[in-house]
Parts: C-alpha cells; structure tokens; sequence
C-alpha cells in the first residue's frame, strides 16, 4: 500500500489543482470528460474499499486530468488520501466488522501474528469494533482478531478491564466468553495484568469475580464443551493458585476432576491436569481429602461411567502427585479387587481402557509396579493380544514398563533366557503399532519404547530396522514438541546413542565390585553392544537417517528438559568419525546448538550441564570443519557466538566431586576448536580468545597433562599470527616475559607436537625487539633457544634457525645484545653441527643466510 510520503508527491505531482489553483486541460468536450470522471471516481472508491490503493490511485490520477474542479473527484480523492492516512490494522477491522469481509479479517489477523506493533489509540478503536458488533458469520475470525489483539496491546487490555468494571462484571463477562476459545481465554490474562487496571484493588476484586464465573460456566448444564472454562481455570490458578484455591469447593473439584476423563480431548485434559497440580499444591490435606473423596466415591458406585471416572482421575493424578495417587493405589483392598471387577465389566470397553491407563501410569512408582506384577500381570498380557488396537496398544506398554523389574510369566520367574524372549516380544509388538497407525499409536509406542530401549539388544533391534527407523524418525519430527510424547522419543534415541561414562581406575574397579556382588559371586561381563564401537555404529546410523534434521526441527519449541535431551544427543553424535561431523553441520547440527545455547542463556544455574555439554558439542563439530566455509572468511556474528562457550569449557570446575578425577576431554577438545578457528586470519576470532582466556591459557600451558599442554601450545602458536596473539608476548611486561621463558622451556619438551609447536611460537616472536629483549634477559634464555638447532627433527631445525635469522636481522638494540650473547655460546659450532642434519633446501638456505648474517666465514658445501 502506498505510503503517506508517496500520497503527498501524488497530490502534488499529479493534483496540482490543489496546490497551484489550476490545470491546463486539452479542448476537449468537458461534459463528456466530467461524465468519465465521475465514474472513474466511484471506481476508485470501490477500490480502496476492497483494498486495492494501486489501483484507487491510478484510477483518481486519470479521473483528476479530466475533470480537476468536479466535486465528485475531488470528495473521491479526499476519502482515498484518508484511507491512506488510516493504520492499516485499523483499516482491516473496519472492513470486516462494517462489510463483513473475510478477507479483512485474515488481513487483521495477519497483522497481529506479525508482532508488529499497535498503537495503543488503534487498539482500543479496533477492540471497540470488534465488541460492539453483534454476532456476525465469521465468528472464528472475530475470536482470532480479537485474542491476539488482547494478547499484544495493554490498551486493548485496558479498554476489556474497564468493560468489566463498567457494566456488571457477569454481563460483561459472558458478551466477551461467547465470542470464542480465545476470547473467553483473554478475560483471564486480562485480570492477571496489573498495567491493564487503574487499581490493584479493583484488579483483584474483578479476578475473583472472573474465577468464580468461569467455574459456573464449568458446572454449566448443557455446556458440552468444558475445555473453554477449564483453559480459564488453569490460566488463574497456574498464576494465582494461593489466592484463588478458598474459591474452590468440592462441586467445582469434582467437575475439574471430571475433565480428567480420558475420553476427554487434550484441550480439557491438559488444563484439568495442570489445575488439579496447582490445586493440590496450594490446597495442601484439604486438596488430597478431596481428592481421595473424589477417587473413592466414584471407585464404590462402580457403574461403569463411575469407574472410568475413578481410574481416569487416578491415571491423571499419578505424575504430578505420586504419593497420593500411591496410597490409594495401594490401598489393601484396591488391586486383588480390581482384575475381578474388570472381568466383570468385561463387555464396557471404556472401564477397561481407563483401567489400563491408570495401570500404566502407576508404573511411575516402584511399589505400585511390583503390586501390578503381583495381581494383574495376566490381565495385562491377555489385553496385549486384544485385536481392538487401542486397548493392545496400551496394555503393551504397561507390559514393556513392568518389565524393567523381574517380571514373573504366570507366577514363575523366568530365566535369564526367556526373559530376553518376553521382552523382545513387546518390543516387536510396539514396533508393529507403530508401522499400522503411527499417528494414533506414536505417544503410547514412544512411551513404551522409552522403558525398553536401555536394553542392549533392544537397541539393536530399534537400529537394524531401517524402516522402522526412518519411519520413527519421521514421527519424531511430526510429534508435539510440548508433550510428553517428544520426551519419550528422545528418550528412545538417548539410549541409541548413550555412551559409557569414562572412569578412573579406581572407580572401574568399585564398579567391578558391585557388579560381582550383584551376579552373587559371579564375575560380571560387559556387554559389547554397550561398548564404544558399537554405539558409534548405532550414532553413523542415525546420522545418515537425518535424525538431525528432525531434531532441528524441534529445539526451538521444546521445553528446557527436551532442549537437554536434544543436546546431549547431539554430543553424543560428534563423538564419531570427523567425515560424519562434517554431515551434521551441513545438516545444521551446528546452527542448533548456538541457537540453543542462545535459549538457555536467560535460565538460571540449573541449566549449567546443558550448557556446557552444549559447548562441548559445538567444539567437536569445529575440530572437524574448515571454519572458514562455515563461518565466512570475514568477521561476522556466528564465528563470534561460538567464542564464549568454547572458552567456557577450559575454565576450571569447582563443583567436581571429590571421588572422581577431572574430565579434561572438554577442555581439550575446547582448546582444539579454539586452534581451529585461529588458524582463519580475518575471522576476528583471534582478538576475541585473547580477551576472553589470556590468564587460562598460561594455567594450561603448565598443566600436567601431555594432551592439554600440547593442544594449548599449538593454539597459542595459531594466536601469535595476528597482533592480538603477539601482543601477549611483545608488550614488555612481567607476564609477558614470562610467557617467553615458558615457551623457551616448552621448546625442549619431550613431546614433538608440544616442542614443535612451542619453536613455531617462538620462531614468529623472534621478530620482535620486546620479545628478543625477554629472551636476553632471562637466564639461559638464548641457550634455550640455540637448544633446538640440537634436535634431530627437520620441523625443529626449520624453526630454530628462522628464530636466529629473525634475530639477525633485526636492527634494535635488543638483537645486537642477542647476537653478541649467540657467539658468546659459540653459534658457528652450533649452526656448523645443525646445518650437517639439514635435508631441505629451504632449511640449508636459511642456514647459510644466518651464517652471512653473522659473519661467519665457514661455509660447508652442499
């Protein structure tokens, strides 16, 4: 749509009329020009009522030539140069609370999913139409308009706040509940914003008053939808639970508890759940008496919908109150009862479905497990080969979580044998519901999977079934990523991919300990299929699946739990071969992690693994990639962002238990990363590791451990190629001498790569007076150095006699001390003994050119 800006070069370029007080018209027949005016007028009114500016202003520029003075084309162009004037959310409103126009109702919605912002004068005007109108067609597209409307704009707020203190607060309430699901939700975040209220009081008052009337709609005769209050309810409650729970008597529970019907929708069994949590948290005994009323009343009436009712409330209580919904499980009576009742209600497919959900869920608590396998086991078996799916489905994964204690098969316990055979069973079982109907049967298979897949064996059955696995996969990707049915997938495909913990000595034998005392005497075997190679196997497998794709389609909208999962998988996958590193970052393994990284940035301390597994991952990508075609030759924002959690990885860990050694493999694979990224010279990385971990690195450069000492070498010998790295050795302060004399001593280490690296260092600083003023005035600081032309490796001879010619040319006064301390230490024996190792003609050069240098007129022929 054309903007005000171009409307006033509109109205001066082509209504000069306006502006100049006349326009030179050809001679022409003015009625027959003044008729086509007109009409071209009323055309360009219908346009930019329908919205179409382009074409409106073309048609009033031609209506303007013809006749400039006709009231008609000028009110026609007054009315376009308003609409133009008009913010287009409130253009948009207009037409399709005035017009009834669908596609201006899209347009508004549109609008506000875009985020951008509202003027709080548009909103109020544009709340004003969407209320005082009375119903219109197109209710849903009101009640879109409107709940995004109220969830963007506190003036949008502010204006419903005054409606429901204004008129009576019920009156009010039901205009705005009737309109639909997302206005009716509204309400609730209108009274839970103090900006949206002139008082504090007046906003509690009308909150209370809010919960009570949603509760009545709940308990509503006739209302068959009751997820649109419980949504209200739990909203409240969730926010307000301590001030609103008094409001809650044991009808409206009951009602709450109703809803917790698994024939229910997820849209009111969700918020009943969440409600009954923060019900029983904020209620305390008064909550679990109800409660427990609730269960049993409907437990003793025994008809059929009561028990579905009792079971469904059990099945729904267990994960968010385990103790509670234990005890009553529990009860003496309880479970020896319940297979009689169930085959005594075996006709009612709704008594025994709900009974195996609250089966299942009781498979949380270990007591209620052993007591399902001691009184339903068989029950649960015989449901599993029902051929109705959805009873076989769920009784498949109560049996495939039983089975992680020692299962008995008919009051027997079954030898190792058999019971690897029983569990291969179920496992081959929820595979198959899987393939049949993935969409239905993808929470419970996902689920039941989730309890199996620790089993060596079953990972290998899940890995091997490439079908399956791509199939899984694939519903992976498709499942909710805020329930639980992502967490079981995960689950399943953190088993996959789960390698062993590295442990110490002694902490292998302790662990050899207990599993002999567990096999009774009897020395324990690990099993291969839980060793490295096979893991690694299992992760190239998924890898080449595209498990990460589908994960990259999840992170951003999963919770922070998942978000762990998700990045533990991720560095449990960089473990492998670095050509399969490679296909996880084109995969966009990489981008994932810094996007997660960026999520869990604002949560507190208990994210802190996740955080650092997360940076542990990115460094094992960035050891195996160019970083140059990952990130641009250039300085950008991503090369940057990875910085921070890299250097994160070499700091110490102060929480380390004292019974465990420190894992330095983090450390060295940050510190591997970090070379990488170095070794581009116009990324800016350097500049941004020096800043960040210039103290850490001389820590490292002294640790004890050969892997580490080498790696933090090599790095530094990376950083002294830009002027930030030099900089650490060439500013002429104590601590930089003291890096000098630490690479003159790292220089004669007794590793190659930490000696060669260290001599690489060293052979670039020699450039430099400050550093060659270091070397002088340390002691035995030039014998140090004359020391590599000693060694035997060609590498090392290559970078001892560079760091001599360096000195030799340089003109300060600190090179003219150096080359007088050289002879001093006889440098004609020692270059005359070094040049006979020398195989490179590069090399021999250099030789003969520090000869010249220093002249030295032996000169050995080639």
């Amino acid at each position: 749509m054309t903007s005000p800006s171009l409307l006033s070069d509109f109205e001066r370029t082509i209504h000069p009329t306006i502006y100049s007080g006349g326009l030179s018209m050809p001679s022409v027949d003015l009625s027959e020009a003044e008729k086509r005016a007109v009409g071209l007028a009323d055309q360009a009114t219908l346009l930019v009522e329908g919205g179409d500016a382009k074409g409106a202003y073309r048609t009033i520029q031609e209506a303007i030539h013809l006749a400039p003075d006709n009231q008609s084309v000028i009110d026609a162009f007054t009315k376009i140069r308003l609409d133009d004037d008009e913010h287009p959310l409130l253009k948009s409103c207009r037409r399709f609370t005035l017009d009834e126009d669908v596609d201006a109702g899209k347009e508004a919605i549109g609008f506000l999913t875009s985020s951008s912002p509202v003027p709080a004068d548009v909103a109020q005007r544009c709340m004003s139409l969407l209320l005082k109108i009375s119903p219109i067609k197109h209710h849903d597209i009101r009640d879109g308009a409107l709940s995004r409307l109220l969830r963007q704009s506190t003036a949008a707020k502010a204006l419903l706040a005054e409606r429901l203190q204004d008129k009576t607060t019920t009156a009010a309430f039901e205009e705005i509940y009737m309109i639909g699901d997302g206005a009716a939700t509204g309400i609730a975040n209108v009274v839970l914003t103090p900006e949206a209220w002139k008082s504090e009081e007046a906003r509690d008052a009308c909150e209370k008053d809010v919960f009570r009337l949603y509760m009545a709609k709940l308990l509503e005769v006739g209302d068959d939808d009751d997820s649109r209050a419980m949504r209200g309810i739990s909203r409240l409650l969730v926010t307000d639970s301590a001030k609103l729970h008094d409001l809650v008597d044991d009808d409206t529970f009951d009602a709450i508890l109703s809803c917790l019907d698994y024939r229910n929708p997820i849209e009111t069994k969700s918020p009943a759940t969440l409600s009954t949590a923060k019900f029983l948290e904020a209620s305390g005994d008064k909550g679990q008496s109800m409660l427990t009323t609730y269960v049993i009343k409907h437990y003793s009436l025994q008809t059929t919908e009561d028990l579905v009712l009792a079971f469904s409330a059990e099945a729904a209580i267990f994960p968010i109150a385990t103790a509670t919904a234990a005890s009553m499980f529990l009860t003496k009576d309880f479970l020896p009862s319940l297979v009689p009742l169930l085959e005594l209600k075996v006709k009612s497919r709704h008594v025994g479905l709900a009974a195996l959900e609250m089966l299942s869920a009781a498979c949380v608590d270990t007591a209620c497990r052993e007591a399902i396998q001691k009184h339903c086991l068989e029950w649960i078996q015989e449901a599993s080969k029902s051929d109705e799916a959805q009873k076989s489905t769920i009784a498949a994964v109560v049996l495939a979580k039983v089975h992680g204690t020692s299962v008995k098969v008919n009051g027997h316990s079954p030898d190792e044998k058999n019971e690897h055979n029983y569990s291969d069973e179920i496992v081959r079982k929820l595979m198959q519901l899987l393939c049949d109907n993935p969409k239905d049967n993808r929470a419970s298979v996902f689920e039941g999977l989730a309890h199996q897949s620790s089993r060596p064996r079953v990972k290998e059955s899940l890995i091997n079934d490439r079908k399956w696995l791509q199939l899984f996969i694939r519903e992976l990707g498709h499942a909710d990523p805020v329930s639980s049915t992502i967490f079981g997938g995960l689950s399943i495909v953190e088993h996959l991919v789960t390698y062993l913990p590295n442990l110490s000595d002694e902490q292998k034998k302790i662990a050899q300990l207990k599993a002999y005392a567990n096999a009774q005497g009897k020395p324990s075997q690990a099993d291969p299929l839980n060793e490295d190679d096979a893991v690694s196997r299992r992760c190239q497998i998924l890898v080449i699946a595209e498990l990460v794709p589908a994960l990259e389609g999840l992170y951003k909208q999963v919770r922070v739990g998942s978000l762990a999962i998700i990045i533990r998988i991720v560095l449990s996958l960089a473990k492998m071969p670095s050509k399969r590193r490679v296909i996880m970052v084109q995969q966009g393994a990489l981008k994932m992690l810094i996007r997660s990284l960026e999520k869990l940035g604002d949560m507190d301390a208990q994210n802190a693994d996740a955080k650092k597994n997360a940076a542990q991952a990115i460094a094992r990508l960035l050891i195996s990639v160019d970083p140059s075609i990952v990130f641009g030759p250039s300085k950008n924002a991503s090369v940057m962002s990875v910085i921070p959690p890299l250097v994160s990885l070499l700091d110490d860990d102060d929480a380390l238990a004292l019974d465990s050694p420190r894992d330095l493999l983090p450390t060295y694979e940050g510190l591997l990363a970090l070379t990488n990224l170095a070794s581009v010279p116009t990324n800016g990385a350097t500049e941004s590791i020096v800043r960040l971990c210039r103290a850490r690195i001389e820590e490292l450069l002294l640790s004890n451990n050969s892997r580490i000492q080498t790696a933090v070498t090599e790095l530094v010998c990376n950083l002294v190629q830009q002027s930030a790295g030099i900089e650490m050795f060439a500013n002429g302060t104590p601590e930089a001498a003291k890096l000098v004399h630490i690479f003159l001593a790292l220089a004669g280490s007794e590793s190659l790569p930490t000696r060669s690296a260290a001599a690489g260092t060293l052979a670039t600083l020699t450039e430099f007076a400050e550093v060659i003023d270091a070397i002088n005035k340390q002691e035995r600081g030039m014998e140090l150095l004359l020391a590599i032309l000693e060694d035997d490796e060609q590498a090392m001879l290559h970078r001892g006699i560079f760091a001599v010619v360096n000195i030799c040319h340089c003109d300060k006064e600190e090179a003219t001390v150096a080359r007088a301390k050289m002879k001093e230490l006889d440098i004609e024996k020692k270059l005359e003994m070094a040049k006979r190792k020398a195989d490179s003609e590069d090399v021999y050069v250099l030789f003969e050119e520090a000869e010249k240098a220093l002249g030295i007129s032996f000169y050995q022929q080639r």
